[in-house]
């Protein structure tokens, strides 16, 4: 798409916040958010969203949020230690990763920087490239 089609366009996402840190992911490919209440899926099946973040383990269930997330035609599920929010952003305040930042990043699911003048710029993962 080029820059003329997006003009004026909004796009709905997923706010992850944990303290000052946030992450934001398409709300198109998460399907569902509630706290987590003891039952756990698989770990097999489950990522750890806090790490994207360097933040350490999540510590008690009671105060995770368990995010569907779609990854081709599976549901996985992410843990998440802080608060989540659907947010709609101007197609104009993301932006594709500097070069040299595409070339050393250390998630090959950061796609995007998503510019926020109330949070800062803020990592666009792509839910289906987190492992």
């Amino acid at each position: 798409m080029t820059g003329g089609t997006l003009q004026g366009r909004q796009l709905r996402l997923v706010l992850l916040a944990h303290g000052q840190q946030c992450l934001a992911l398409e709300s198109r490919l998460v399907a569902g958010c509630h706290r987590l209440t003891g039952h756990q899926p698989p770990e097999a099946q489950t990522i750890c969203l806090d790490r994207l973040l360097n933040l350490p383990d999540s510590a008690s269930a009671g105060q995770q949020l368990l995010l569907e997330l779609k990854q081709g035609g599976t549901t996985v599920f992410g843990l998440w230690s802080g608060s989540a929010d659907l947010i709609e952003v101007a197609a104009a305040a993301i932006h594709p990763l500097p070069p040299v930042l595409s070339a050393r990043k250390h998630w090959p699911a950061l796609t995007a920087l998503l510019l926020m003048n109330d949070q800062g710029i803020i990592p666009l993962f792509d839910v289906e490239k987190i492992a």
